[in-house]
C-alpha cells in the first residue's frame, strides 16, 4: 500500500471506532439518564468542531478522548471493572497522565458504590496489567527501565530534576489562559455557555 492510502484508511478506521463508541455513550444516556439529554449530547457532538476534528488523526489526546467516552459509557451501563480498566489503559497506554483528571468524579462514584477494597484491588490488578507491557516495551525500545507516563508527568511538573527543573517544561511553549478559554469558544461554542448553567 500507499503510505497516503494507509493515512486515510488508518483516519477512516479512527473515525469509524469514535463514531461507534459516541453512538454508545449516547444510548447508554438515553438509557441511563434520558433520552433528552442523549438527544442534546448528539447535537453537541455533532456541532462541535474541536469534537468532530479530534475524532480521526492518531494522537494521544484523541485516543484518550476516544476511551474516556467509552469509560463513561461502561460506567453509565453498570460495568464498573471493566471501565476502572479502560480508564486504567487511556491513562498509562496513551502517555497522557493529567487527563486523568477527567476520571475523578468516576472513580469517586466506583468509591462510593464498590467500596475502597474493591475499587483498589481491581485498579491495582488493571494498573498491573496495563503499566507491566507498557514499561517492557519502553524498555526495549529504550534500552533502560522507565515508565513514559511516569515521565511525562515529572517532566512537566519539574519533580526530579533538581537545579535543572526551571525552565524544563516549557520547551514546546506555555500558552496563557486566554489561547485555553479562546479555544474552549471556538471548539464547542454556544455549548460553553450552557454548561455553565
Amino acid at each position: 500500500f500507499a503510505r497516503p492510502l494507509i493515512w486515510f484508511i488508518l483516519r477512516g478506521v479512527l473515525a469509524i471506532s469514535c463514531a461507534i463508541i459516541q453512538g454508545s455513550l449516547i444510548s447508554a444516556l438515553g438509557s441511563a439518564v434520558s433520552p433528552l439529554v442523549a438527544r442534546y449530547a448528539l447535537l453537541a457532538f455533532i456541532c462541535s468542531p474541536g469534537h468532530v476534528l479530534a475524532s480521526s488523526p492518531l494522537l494521544p489526546s484523541s485516543t484518550f478522548m476516544q476511551l474516556s467516552m467509552l469509560v463513561w459509557t461502561l460506567w453509565l451501563r453498570n460495568r464498573c471493572a471493566l471501565a476502572v480498566g479502560v480508564a486504567v489503559f487511556a491513562t498509562v497506554a496513551t502517555n497522557w497522565p493529567f487527563a486523568a483528571l477527567l476520571f475523578v468524579p468516576f472513580m469517586l462514584d466506583v468509591f462510593l458504590a464498590k467500596g475502597i477494597v474493591w475499587s483498589v484491588v481491581w485498579g491495582l490488578l488493571w494498573g498491573a496489567h496495563v503499566t507491566a507491557p507498557v514499561v517492557l516495551v519502553d524498555y526495549v525500545f529504550y534500552g533502560r527501565w522507565l515508565a513514559s507516563p511516569l515521565n511525562i508527568a515529572m517532566y512537566n511538573t519539574g519533580i526530579g530534576a533538581g537545579e535543572s527543573a526551571a525552565g524544563r517544561s516549557v520547551l514546546y511553549g506555555v500558552e496563557s489562559w486566554h489561547y485555553y478559554a479562546t479555544n474552549l469558544l471556538l471548539n464547542f461554542h454556544v455549548w460553553v455557555p450552557l454548561a455553565a448553567l
